[in-house]
């Protein structure tokens, strides 16, 4: 590959293309013929896991039942260390998906990063992995609206000294009803339900960056975060959606907040920034719990020097996981689940079932886990992707039940720049690849 980049300056665009993924693994005729577009919506598709309602009609957030016996694993015959998060330094290997993806795409095109995530007796611990690209920012399009939805969720509950959240409801303008499950608009946020007007993916993006104030979004990025050189604060177009800054709890507390558009910037994060701010969306109750353990303070908005996001509760990063339940729901009580849950890619659910995924109930006993958010955009007419993807697989003893090592949990962001002549089929294949091939090696455990 390094032969073939040096070439580039020589060459025409659709030159550049041809031979970039000739020699990475350009998508075939017979691929193509054969595509099937794995950007659509789990529920619809019927993958839905077997435990997910309670019989009181509230999701089952039950914690990734994959277990390990410790931290220390054995892979190939080295000692891989996976380390608890904190102030010290990450156990990583930057270059592990190298040999992986560069036969799939340029690492100048495919930004990569993963979490591999292992248990012990309940707590946590992370190895991070990459192509060499985790520090690569990108434009994060819509991929990034769960994390604005949790920044919202931070700066509500700061202002409200913990009282209203985005577990409730928001008052809105259009004369449809005056209070709207914040759930629901997460849901069309992330499962894109565009009919019910006048609320949409971008105008609620908007809305929640408005809310939680663009200078805040990004100091979540550069001081909580530690990523300085990365900003998130950026809109998603105009804000016509109505809502107000009125929130109320469950239990009836009202807030008024604010909506400012003022301070915005770009939305520039890497896969690692995407990674871990996600990471913390999905294992907020368990990173808490070591907060606590470690007299950090969860809610100090000027330091930020928790674990976990300042301020927020479980049920503000549940809202944005699951959606709005079915004892609460306005305009989802047709699906099964909403939320990143529900996100619009099944992409993940057939990379960890060799393209069955009708068989995730039988392998993994109902208790699978599975969160997703996309974003597309165009750059000179070339599509430009964006994939993050969360996986619980735990797997059970047959004749005890006790779940088994065999099980993992891991987390992979992509960003799939625009390569020259790329079509969109041909940049989902390649996005299709690189998921299958990692989460293959991730689940058979050669790769850690």
């Amino acid at each position: 590959m390094r032969h073939v980049r040096s070439m580039f300056m020589k060459l025409q665009p659709f030159a550049i293309f041809a031979l970039v993924l000739s020699a990475c693994g350009d998508p075939s005729s017979s691929e193509l013929a054969n595509y099937n577009q794995l950007q659509k919506n789990p529920v619809d598709a019927g993958y839905v896991p077997a435990d997910l309602l309670l019989p009181n009609g509230e999701f089952n957030d039950t914690r990734c039942q994959a277990v390990a016996p410790s931290p220390v694993l054995t892979v190939g015959g080295r000692t891989v260390t996976f380390q608890a998060d904190g102030p010290g330094p990450r156990s990583a290997d930057w270059t592990a998906l190298k040999p992986i993806l560069d036969p799939i795409a340029p690492s100048s095109a495919l930004k990569v990063t993963v979490i591999n995530i292992v248990r012990v007796n309940g707590k946590p611990y992370f190895r991070y992995l990459s192509n060499g690209t985790q520090n690569d920012t990108v434009q994060t399009w819509s991929s990034s609206k769960p994390l604005a939805l949790a920044a919202m969720a931070s700066q509500l509950r700061d202002e409200s000294n913990g009282l209203v959240g985005i577990d409730g409801s928001t008052r809105s303008t259009n004369g449809d009803g005056g209070q709207v499950p914040i759930g629901d608009l997460v849901s069309i946020a992330t499962v894109y339900r565009e009919r019910v007007r006048p609320y949409n993916s971008n105008n609620i993006g908007t809305w929640a960056q408005n809310v939680s104030g663009r200078p805040h979004t990004t100091r979540l990025i550069n001081t909580w975060l530690k990523r300085p050189n990365e900003t998130l604060g950026g809109g998603y177009g105009e804000d016509g959606s109505g809502l107000t800054a009125t929130f109320r709890s469950p239990d009836g507390r009202e807030h008024v907040s604010r909506l400012s558009a003022s301070g915005s910037t770009a939305n520039q994060i890497s896969t690692l920034t995407f990674a871990d701010f996600y990471r913390r969306i999905i294992l907020h109750r368990e990173l808490r719990e070591q907060d606590l353990t470690e007299n950090r303070d969860t809610c100090d908005p000027e330091r930020m020097g928790s674990l976990s996001l300042p301020c927020v509760t479980w049920s503000d990063m549940k809202t944005i996981l699951y959606g709005a339940s079915r004892n609460t729901t306005r305009y989802f009580r047709d699906k099964a689940v909403g939320g990143m849950a529900g996100g619009m890619s099944t992409l993940l659910h057939h990379a960890a079932t060799a393209g069955n995924p009708q068989s995730l109930n039988q392998r993994f006993q109902g208790k699978w886990r599975i969160f997703t958010k996309v974003g597309w955009g165009t750059s000179n007419g070339l599509p430009d992707t964006r994939w993050h993807g969360y996986g619980c697989f735990p797997v059970f003893d047959p004749t005890t039940g006790a779940s088994t090592a065999q099980g993992k949990e891991f987390l992979i962001s992509v960003a799939l720049k625009p390569l020259p002549g790329l079509t969109t089929a041909q940049a989902d294949i390649i996005l299709q690849k690189a998921v299958s091939a990692i989460t293959s090696k991730l689940l058979d455990g050669s790769l850690k």
